[in-house]
């Protein structure tokens, strides 16, 4: 009988109804929350409000399409393909209908999606690397890789000029943000790989192994750039990398495996952009959530993905030509500033000064048009396989807890700039040390209890 109900209550959360019932409610509540917070306070931004209802029939549409080709049985790969579903394709369907854009773009949003799940889903064998090695030898690189990480953010945070207080303080924050302070490229790949790559994964796995000082130091470090830095990046891995990570042990201890362990920490963190409206204390905790999270972490990559469709619709493709591989084969760049700063002012006018970077989707429209699209969904669909293939005995929840971040940069970065400057590469060399000193560490285990 026991066994009946834990098969049922998997069967439930691996169900296409339940799939469809989740992320329909996600959809409807972040609807809500850009009619009530993010087009009341933003409108000026471009966040309007001008619902095509016949638009919205469509968005629902291809939404149901998209929600038929995730993958239901929980797995790496199903983590990370709703993950992002839930982040990029789902908002830029409701943005479609809200703020009345084309349908063309939507279009491209959907076929990516379903060209990069469907590639992760496919079917081959596990990977075995088999490597002549000892236990100590993989846990000695894992602890080079983390005392190089302590060593960094000390010596960013000094270069930086130490801790400011001005971090702490709304009123104060954006003042220290935007002071210049020189930094070399070594520098700001390093500060970069240190709150995207290096935190997520050393923090998951000395939790996964109950190293309890280890994951205080890194907690600390990161504090400690945040204070330096006053960059929110730094606050939301560490924030969003503990919270997945208890929510989806929590899950597995309830024995509720599902793909959509991050979609309710998402839903969750609606519920206070709904307090915008209100006085007090309580409604700057909204405005705070309706502006971090809502609008800027939801809509506006939407936004900023239909400006670039837009313009690259009748405008000169980059053709890889903005970014390493442009400089490396010199590659004729077609525009006079930063291209995030072309869209800004085909947005918001000609006296709008901002780097408006979008992710992977959008940016593989604007470098070769809709062949883009098919190409760079292939890969990072390919991507996601090798990792789904790669990971054996570390647990799917601590990839959900490590990567959540990193996927949410993919709304944010083009393919490229995700793979390098926010350390994807290093999130893969990292998990490879992980599953074979877990598995290095097993076969220890099993060697002593026979010897017994």
């Amino acid at each position: 009988m026991i066994e009946e109900q834990k098969k049922s209550s998997v069967n439930l959360f691996e169900s296409r109804i339940f799939y469809y019932f989740i992320f329909a409610v996600y959809k409807v509540l972040i609807e809500f929350t850009y009619y009530i917070g993010v087009s009341h306070w933003y409108s000026y931004l471009g966040f309007i409000l001008q619902p095509n209802y016949l638009k919205c029939l469509v968005s629902y549409i291809l939404f149901s399409l998209c929600v038929l080709i995730i993958p239901r049985k929980y797995s790496l790969n199903g983590v990370l393909v709703s993950l992002f579903f839930s982040i990029s394709t789902i908002p830029m369907l409701s943005f479609f209908w809200l703020a009345d854009k084309e349908l063309l773009f939507s279009l491209y949003a959907v076929l990516f999606f379903c060209i990069m799940a469907c590639v992760s889903s496919v079917k081959v064998a596990k990977l075995s690397i088999s490597i002549n090695d000892t236990f100590t030898e993989y846990e000695l690189f894992i602890t080079i890789i983390f005392f190089f990480y302590v060593i960094a953010c000390v010596a960013l945070g000094t270069l930086r000029g130490g801790i400011d207080f001005r971090a702490i303080s709304f009123s104060s924050i954006y003042q220290l943000r935007s002071e210049e302070v020189t930094s070399g490229i070594f520098e700001a790949y390093v500060s970069n790989w240190c709150a995207k790559a290096f935190f997520p994964m050393l923090t998951v796995y000395y939790l996964y192994t109950k190293r309890r000082i280890r994951v205080i130091i890194c907690l600390v470090c990161q504090l400690y750039l945040y204070l330096c830095y006053g960059y929110k990046a730094y606050i939301l891995s560490a924030v969003l990398t503990i919270v997945v990570f208890f929510v989806g042990r929590f899950f597995i201890k309830k024995r509720i495996q599902t793909n959509c362990i991050s979609l309710f920490i998402l839903i969750a963190g609606l519920i206070p952009c709904w307090l915008s409206s209100l006085k007090g204390i309580v409604g700057k905790i909204g405005y705070l959530a309706n502006n971090t999270y809502a609008m800027r972490m939801l809509f506006e990559p939407a936004r900023i993905a239909n400006g670039y469709f837009s313009f690259f619709s009748s405008n000169d493709k980059l053709f890889f030509s903005e970014g390493l591989i442009g400089k490396i084969f010199g590659l004729f760049y077609p525009y006079d500033t930063a291209i995030g700063f072309v869209i800004t002012k085909f947005l918001n006018g000609e006296d709008a000064i901002s780097n408006s970077n979008t992710g992977i989707v959008a940016d593989s429209f604007s470098q070769i048009g809709f062949a883009g699209i098919i190409l760079i969904a292939l890969v990072a669909g390919l991507l996601i396989l090798y990792l789904n293939r790669l990971i054996i005995r570390f647990p799917t929840y601590c990839i959900a807890a490590a990567f959540f971040y990193p996927v949410v940069m993919l709304n944010d970065n083009p393919l490229l700039t995700n793979i390098l400057t926010n350390g994807w590469f290093i999130d893969i060399i990292m998990l490879f040390l992980f599953e074979k000193s877990l598995e290095v560490s097993q076969k220890n285990s099993e060697a002593y209890c026979s010897s017994k």
